[in-house]
């Protein structure tokens, strides 16, 4: 099935956030349309552009910020049959030397959403915004056929196009500033939720760039927190009663359970309650009490997680494991757990995006019963 992209954008290039009128997030903004649904959604966009703007391009910048005027305008656009997609810049992680200059900036930031495209679609008209001049746009096309491989496959196209002439270009610039206004440092929209909730079944995906998972790990103020007797003691003592009742047990996992436990209790109540204990040295000492081979999957899931799951707080770091004896224990754990958690939910919603783009937003792979509690910690 062919598609169609029609791409514009909102921002400034320059890094210098800071000064009045340079915005502090970059969008490049496509809106996906079917071949079948091309010419009815262009004598619709075309309507709405009589209606609003009336000679005018229909463009966010004649919008401004009277947010209520553009709220009515998406309200009206989103009527008919596309996709949004778009990638959101973040400016002040762009450290590398070469985006200060408006060239390499521009054809960055444009390729991080056409690589997404062309890597989905096989088929896929994409018009883009004039700008640049002429130097820049015929150096760009000449990067976009480059870059994709023209067989009976992938039958992909790519050209300039004047937003004057174009009312489905000018609608990617509504959007484009629209969801640059919900990012943008000195620009933010008091509607921002009010459009992600009206623009929802229109939205294939909002992709920021770069993705930092540093941002879901808090930096306790002090390197080693104090020791804090009410958490050292929480600990012994679900330690303790965790061993007492299942002390009895028959089970042979169990056991090791309990083994590794008393190993990490005794070193936590009389050695250092401030020192963990690597995982290598937690498994060989099992082996030596059970002489068997414990692997690493085995302590993993078997004996820390199931230890977790019966309710004993163990803190895990690169340094290892051990019962935490104060606050900055705690957040080991959590920091440690989300760097595995957050990369796991985003390769998830990866796979996700792709398939809504692919099929126009009509299969979601998590519109299940069952994955509303994923679909909520994806948004």
């Amino acid at each position: 099935m062919n598609r169609y992209a029609f791409v514009d954008e909102y921002g400034t290039n320059s890094l210098e956030i800071e000064k009045q009128g340079v915005s502090s997030h970059f969008v490049v903004c496509a809106l996906l349309i079917e071949e079948g649904k091309l010419q009815e959604t262009e004598n619709y966009f075309e309507e709405i552009r009589k209606k609003r703007f009336q000679a005018g391009e229909m463009k966010s910048s004649g919008i401004g910020t009277n947010h209520n005027r553009r709220m009515i305008v998406i309200k009206d656009l989103v009527q008919a049959n596309f996709g949004i997609y778009a990638f959101v810049i973040d400016k002040s992680k762009l450290t590398t030397k070469g985006f200060q200059y408006k060239q390499p900036f521009y054809k960055f930031c444009n390729r991080l959403l056409y690589d997404d495209l062309y890597k989905t679609f096989q088929s896929l008209r994409l018009c883009s915004d004039e700008h640049g001049g002429k130097e820049y746009m015929d150096g760009f096309r000449s990067y976009v056929s480059n870059r994709t491989i023209r067989n009976l496959f992938n039958q992909s196209d790519f050209d300039f196009v004047s937003s004057k002439s174009d009312v489905l270009i000018q609608g990617a610039d509504v959007f484009a500033g629209t969801i640059g206004k919900c990012f943008d440092n000195g620009a933010e929209s008091p509607f921002r939720d009010e459009f992600f909730s009206i623009a929802k079944d229109n939205i294939i995906a909002i992709k920021e760039f770069p993705q930092n998972f540093e941002d879901y790990i808090f930096i306790p103020t002090e390197q080693r927190g104090e020791f804090d007797s009410e958490i050292f003691h929480l600990s012994v003592q679900l330690a303790k009663v965790y061993i007492e009742e299942k002390q009895d047990s028959n089970d042979s996992a169990e056991m090791d359970r309990i083994k590794c436990l008393n190993y990490l209790l005794f070193h936590f109540q009389y050695s250092n309650p401030n020192e963990y204990i690597s995982t290598h040295n937690l498994i060989k000492n099992l082996d030596n009490q059970t002489n068997r081979t414990i692997s690493t999957q085995y302590f993993r899931t078997q004996i820390i997680a199931k230890l977790r799951d019966g309710g004993v707080i163990i803190s895990s770091s690169s340094k290892g494991y051990k019962l935490p004896a104060n606050e900055y224990d705690l957040y080991e754990f959590v920091n440690q757990s989300s760097k595995i958690i957050i990369p796991m939910l985003a390769r998830l919603k990866k796979c996700r995006v792709q398939i809504l783009l692919l099929s126009n937003n009509r299969l979601d792979i998590l519109n299940k019963p069952e994955y509303q509690t994923l679909i909520s910690k994806m948004e």
